[in-house]
């Protein structure tokens, strides 16, 4: 009953921390097709010492996204950079021509450029982990808190109930 309470609270955390990571990656200018928002997700993890995490999970280009890509490290195909040009509504010979283009600037300067900070909402374009975690830490932190007063709380009523108290977090 005790770790119900600070699970929930868990739980809750979980969704905010994904649901403010895809608000930031939307803003950063990092949607087309849906697939990494929809690879979001949360489990709560007992581990063996007893205490809780939240792992959050993604598609691995996520990571990516949060750290940027070095020149040496830029490995797609010329096919996969066509695509993407043809997803954004580029016609085939135009498609073409910006994909040759922009994998030789990445592979020159990396990933992000400077100048695709032109489709962020923030002008920028990595650090979305970062700024997602930012942004919801103080309401996180709160509702961690709530979730320990009330394991906290259960935990000596159930005690109490058997005339011993014990408080163990």
């Amino acid at each position: 009953m005790k770790d119900e309470a600070y699970i929930d609270a868990l739980s809750k955390a979980g969704a905010d921390i994904v649901a403010e990571m895809r608000r930031v990656l939307k803003d950063q200018g990092h949607y087309l097709t849906g697939a990494l928002d929809a690879s979001f997700g949360y489990r709560i993890v007992k581990k063996a010492s007893g205490e809780f995490e939240i792992e959050v999970y993604a598609l691995s280009y996520a990571k990516a996204l949060q750290t940027g890509v070095k020149p040496e490290d830029v490995n797609y195909t010329l096919t996969q950079i066509i695509q993407y040009f043809r997803r954004r509504g580029l016609n085939v010979k135009e498609a073409i021509s910006a994909g040759i283009a922009t994998q030789k600037v990445h592979k020159r300067v990396g990933i992000p450029t400077k100048a695709s900070a032109r489709f962020s909402k923030t002008g920028r374009r990595t650090g979305f982990i970062t700024e997602a975690y930012k942004n919801v830490r103080t309401r996180v932190n709160d509702e961690l808190e709530d979730g320990l007063n009330k394991a906290f709380r259960v935990e000596v009523a159930d005690d109490f109930l058997n005339l011993e108290i014990v408080v163990s977090i």
